[in-house]
């Protein structure tokens, strides 16, 4: 099961997985450092537009401090909520190894899925698909 977290969002509200519950959520693992994460970030948005609507909540969680992060995210178009976890604590209960590593929960926190890298996304979209039949 997915343990709850609660982190800051870009504009300092406090965002807790919790409030998701009933609902799918895909967690987006990342780091402005890391070139697989950077180009995943339009697919990202693209799933979050994409399914929004059908109840997927999308959130990434970056383990560097607020003001880097929301520098790196000026200008890319992201409407999804990002995460700080300067400490690492969310990624660390999670088993996070590498970057972007992304777990799917299902709409009891069960979960359902870990991919790694852009595949790994598109595994996870394809099994929230097949779950929902959407």
């Amino acid at each position: 099961k997915g343990k709850d977290f609660t982190l800051k969002d870009l504009g300092g509200r406090n965002v807790s997985l919790s409030q998701f519950a009933g609902r799918y959520v895909l967690i987006d693992f990342s780091a402005t450092w890391c070139g697989p994460c950077n180009a995943s970030i339009p697919k990202i948005q693209e799933t979050h537009t994409t399914y929004a609507a059908d109840g997927l909540a999308v959130l990434a969680v970056y383990a560097e401090d607020a003001a880097t992060v929301r520098e790196h995210m000026a200008g890319k178009g992201v409407s999804y909520p990002i995460l700080v976890d300067p400490e690492d604590r969310v990624g660390g209960q999670y088993l996070v190894r590498s970057y972007p590593t992304f777990i799917l929960l299902g709409p009891d926190g069960t979960k359902l899925g870990v991919g790694v890298g852009q595949a790994g996304l598109g595994q996870l979209v394809a099994k929230y698909k097949q779950a929902t039949g959407k």
